[in-house]
């Protein structure tokens, strides 16, 4: 199977007008949807909080099944 792609170029974001990881997880959803259908999924945050509860880093994940 061959796809042509059109002509791409390649951003550096560090500040944008649009929110990049909107689009690309927008873009993702509907390819996936369209090939294993609705998404199931269990969104996972791990937080590390300093002595004061205020959040140093994070890890954000999901789980997916079919």
């Amino acid at each position: 199977m061959s796809t042509v792609l059109p002509p791409l170029s390649l951003d550096e974001v560090s500040r944008a007008a649009e929110n990049p990881f909107t689009a690309v997880n927008t873009l993702l959803g509907d390819f996936n949807t369209g090939h294993v259908g609705p998404t199931k999924h269990v969104p996972l945050w791990l937080l590390a909080r300093d002595a004061d509860g205020k959040v140093q880093a994070g890890l954000l994940g999901q789980t997916y099944w079919s």
